[in-house]
């Protein structure tokens, strides 16, 4: 009898008094981190995968749900007291040093070379430089401006360089942690905040977000400043409280102007307005509707620029209308999920984590740990509000069409919260004195792994990996700056020739060399150059050999496997016999530089008239050199191609290889224009003299077979 009283008393005993809360909550910590460590650094087989779900996510999230009781865990319990001891203002001096350190380190050489993004970017800062013209919006994406604005600034100021390129935002992520704090410490006292402070100062997707120079650091800046804009507003109840809202809502409307992803940031800032309005019925109306009001009058002008026919990049992004099948849309989430947590694994490249996830394992059990926190204290409004911001900051990413990481970047300020929730937690079952040397023993380990991420991992992915990144980063550009800037050290500044290379959208080289190329920068003489260079396709060496004897070359596509044969770096020294020729270049390069500034603009528009307005007007300049008039008229092939007008797209290659050089290439790209239109004897003969004439770096040899198959004629 006595035995069986004891098997009901155990019974009906709370699970969390069997199983000590302290055991449960640090064998939960172990067994996420060594989760995702698995699936992070480690290929499993299935049955592996699946054991480890079972053990390292489904078993902790019991155990921590027993440990989480709901009348304990309140939010204010966890996050309304001091739980991490004073040290030395002098700690607080080196981890500072250290966190500028970190976005400072090796500025111009851990990328190697900017993605072309960050070149598009680049490119309108040295243009606005220039010639300012007050757009809202810029480029083919029609993206906002004041990112740029910023940045034409410092280019005024310092020049246009990798090293301008890349310090621009290392500065704005740099901002994120004053930012970052003054919003931790309008919600939370000074320990959680400090943990916040920790996330945003030293974790991977922070300081990987800084080495680009694109607007979504930008925005991870204003969102902190809003959020502490919210904070500020949200505690006071004083007469000031309506300016507060109000200077709130420029703030939310201003944080359109950054980057298109705003638009979730500014949802989850009014659904908090909205819910601290209903505790005050004078509020419940006035407050939602005074935000509103501000948020979207500061938009208006942006969203005017948009309704003017700009909204074709947001059709194009916009996934919910399209194809996808329900397969790929969950491919496409469950993708966005493991590039936080363990990596995606991807074959081509996106603004993702190439080690492991955006958070280490270390962070991400934190993050899992304050996640389930929020859920067992979802009484708390305030956990409601951060549980229904991370699916409503995930829909940029999920309403569109493919996986960019870069969409989700408004996240970041808000797993910084939960993931400080997950380590307030875990100090809090620790005894004073231990305390310390924990927090500091976490935040080495994860430096650690997030340093060799960054430090370690990325910089020789490039390298290694060249098709990974295809068009997204240039080897040709790269190769062509270290030889250019090697000149440059030695000879000073000369004359780059670009506007000749038909592949608009990639800008780096143009930002790279803009501080010494004197064919483009206006602070620099032409006239004192000693050196001209201009990058070249393969097939016209032979003639450019005869006309420029003395010039240096570098195959810039070696081992690249280019069907076209790449491309040829040519640098010539300026003298007195082509001293003429080289300036009569230099004018026909700089006559298409308006057509290079509509191209970014307006990309492949089928109206083509103001482009072939500028070619008409260009013309005069290459007319009589032939190796020019063959450049000229293979480029507005292109644009009539465009424009749908193949018939004088075929034109224009004829007098390409008539007017200029018979070049493989040309005949190449006109057989494949005939083949188009259905002329197949045509075709089949232009592939044939792309295949007689020497160099041959061209396809032609494939697209005459494919010809013939598909034509059904003898291949011999």
């Amino acid at each position: 009898m006595t035995q069986n009283r004891d098997l009901i008393t155990f019974l009906k005993t709370p699970a969390a008094e069997i199983f000590n809360e302290k055991f449960c909550l640090w064998s939960s910590f172990l067994l996420l981190t060594g989760a995702l460590a698995s699936f992070s650094y480690f290929t499993l087989t299935p049955s592996a995968e699946i054991w480890i779900i079972f053990i390292g996510f489904g078993l902790p999230a019991g155990l921590l749900i027993l440990v989480f009781k709901k009348e304990k865990n309140k939010f204010f319990a966890v996050t309304g007291g001091e739980t991490i001891p004073f040290f030395s203002p002098w700690v607080f001096f080196l981890l500072g040093i250290l966190a500028v350190g970190l976005r400072f380190y090796k500025l111009t050489t851990l990328s190697h070379w900017p993605l072309r993004d960050e070149g598009i970017f680049g490119y309108y800062a040295v243009h606005l430089s220039e010639t300012w013209n007050g757009s809202l919006t810029q480029g083919l994406n029609h993206l906002p401006t004041p990112f740029t604005w910023v940045h034409a600034v410092l280019f005024k100021l310092f020049g246009s360089s990798l090293l301008t390129l890349w310090v621009y935002p290392a500065f704005w992520s740099l901002l994120i942690l004053p930012a970052g704090w003054f919003a931790a410490r309008q919600f939370f006292p000074r320990s959680m905040s400090l943990l916040v402070l920790a996330f945003a100062a030293f974790s991977f997707w922070p300081l990987w977000l800084g080495r680009f120079s694109t607007q979504a650091v930008f925005l991870v800046f204003w969102e902190c400043a809003a959020l502490g804009a919210l904070g500020w507003y949200l505690k006071d109840s004083t007469e000031a409280k309506t300016k507060k809202l109000i200077f709130l809502g420029v703030i939310s409307g201003l944080g359109f102007y950054t980057y298109l992803p705003w638009a979730a940031v500014a949802l989850i800032i009014g659904l908090a307005v909205l819910d601290g309005s209903l505790k005050n019925p004078r509020e419940r109306f006035t407050a939602p509707l005074i935000f509103l009001t501000f948020t979207l009058l500061i938009a208006l002008p942006l969203f005017a620029s948009f309704s003017a026919g700009k909204l074709s990049y947001l059709e194009h992004l916009w996934g919910v209308r399209s194809n996808f099948t329900l397969t790929s849309r969950l491919n496409l989430y469950s993708a966005y999920f493991s590039d936080f947590f363990w990596g995606a694994r991807n074959t081509t490249f996106h603004y993702g984590p190439l080690w492991g996830g955006f958070l280490n394992p270390l962070w991400g059990a934190l993050f899992f740990i304050g996640l389930i926190f929020l859920f067992r204290s979802i009484s708390d409004s305030k956990s409601r509000w951060f549980l229904i911001s991370l699916p409503i900051l995930c829909l940029p990413g999920f309403l569109t069409n493919d996986l960019e990481d870069m969409r989700l970047v408004p996240m970041i300020p808000i797993l910084a919260v939960i993931t400080g929730l997950g380590f307030q937690t875990l100090i809090l079952s620790l005894p004073w004195f231990k305390r310390l040397p924990f927090l500091f023993l976490i935040l080495s380990t994860v430096l650690s792994l997030d340093g060799y991420h960054l430090f370690v991992v990325y910089p020789v992915h490039w390298p290694e990996n060249y098709n990974f990144f295809s068009f997204h980063k240039s080897v040709k550009y790269s190769r062509a700056y270290d030889i250019l800037k090697e000149r440059y050290e030695k000879e000073g500044p000369g004359l780059i020739l670009q506007n000749f290379d038909p592949d608009y959208y990639d800008q780096t080289l143009f930002v790279a060399t803009y501080s010494f190329n004197s064919a483009e920068n206006p602070l620099l003489n032409p006239g004192t150059a000693k050196w001209f260079a201009v990058i070249t396709n393969i097939h016209e060496q032979p003639h450019l050999v005869k006309i420029f004897h003395e010039g240096r070359w570098a195959w810039l596509s070696a081992g690249l496997n280019r069907r076209d044969g790449g491309y040829m770096l040519l640098m010539v020294p300026i003298t007195a016999q082509n001293r003429k020729l080289v300036y009569k270049w230099m004018d026909a390069d700089l006559a298409l530089k308006d057509l290079n500034y509509l191209v970014m603009e307006e990309g492949v528009n089928p109206d083509q008239t103001n482009m072939l307005a500028v070619l008409k007007k260009a013309y005069p300049y290459f007319e009589g050199d032939r190796l020019l008039e063959s450049r000229f008229w293979r480029i507005k092939a292109l644009h009539d191609n465009v424009a749908q007008n193949i018939d004088a797209s075929l034109e224009d290659e004829e007098k390409a290889v008539q007017k200029g050089y018979p070049m493989a290439h040309l005949f190449n790209e006109k057989g494949c224009l005939l083949y188009k239109e259905k002329r197949v004897e045509e075709a089949k003969k232009a592939f044939e003299e792309a295949l007689r004439l020497k160099p041959n770096c061209t396809d032609a040899a494939i697209n005459l077979r494919n010809l013939l198959i598909l034509s059904g004629k003898k291949i011999q």
